[in-house]
């Protein structure tokens, strides 16, 4: 599933970015990974240049957003690209949750999720 030429997202979850300022982390273990997207379904992590991930690889950890706001995850690699990974969540992040990370975004970051991204 891609974006439309217009522009629009034709996923079945609305994927959110972060700006860099602002990424969540994703806690896995002993390493932290910064969240450049979420979705209900997915994220979109930085992968650490040590961590060796492989295609269907399980992984699972916990989200911390700003505050006190956490989510457990867990799911498999479903992407490799040569910085990012994307994880395809089974136990995946609340809908309230991406739309209080919306809300927020939108309010500290008004232009951010206007500006269109190549």
């Amino acid at each position: 599933m891609v974006d439309s030429p217009d522009g629009a997202q034709r996923r079945r979850h609305f994927r959110l970015p972060y700006p860099t300022s602002d990424q969540p982390v994703l806690e896995a273990g002993d390493v932290q990974h910064r969240v450049i997207e979420i979705a209900e379904g997915g994220i979109r992590v930085i992968l650490k240049p040590s961590t060796q991930l492989q295609l269907d690889e399980e992984i699972s950890g916990v989200i911390q957003f700003r505050g006190e706001h956490a989510e457990n995850v867990s799911g498999h690699v479903l992407r490799i690209d040569i910085q990012h990974v994307v994880v395809q969540l089974d136990k995946g992040i609340s809908q309230q949750r991406v739309m209080q990370e919306q809300a927020y975004l939108r309010k500290k970051y008004p232009n951010f999720l206007r500006n269109p991204r190549t």
